[in-house]
């Protein structure tokens, strides 16, 4: 299941996507972030989209990235917009 992302910064939208991904009993994975901005911290499995990347293709590359899970066919659940504090519009 995956949620797309855009955010804008310097007048440049940048698209990115997050997966909320259930077991059996509805529980969802987190990871926990690696050294750097959000270290240490507890998140949804996600990145940043490739040129010419599909959404599924990016959910399923990052949630393989973080987690080693190789997802079969994530299920689209929504386009969302985050702006930045410094972001015009």
């Amino acid at each position: 299941m995956a949620g797309g992302i855009n955010t804008r910064f310097n007048n440049q939208v940048l698209a990115g996507v997050l997966a909320v991904v259930e077991d059996q009993r509805r529980q969802v994975l987190f990871v926990r972030e690696q050294p750097g901005g959000y270290g240490g911290t507890w998140l949804l499995p996600g990145g940043s989209m490739a040129p010419g990347e599909t959404v599924d293709a990016a959910v399923i590359r990052a949630v393989a990235d973080a987690t080693g899970i190789k997802l079969a066919a994530p299920e689209f659940m929504g386009v969302y917009e985050l702006r930045s504090a410094g972001a015009e519009g």
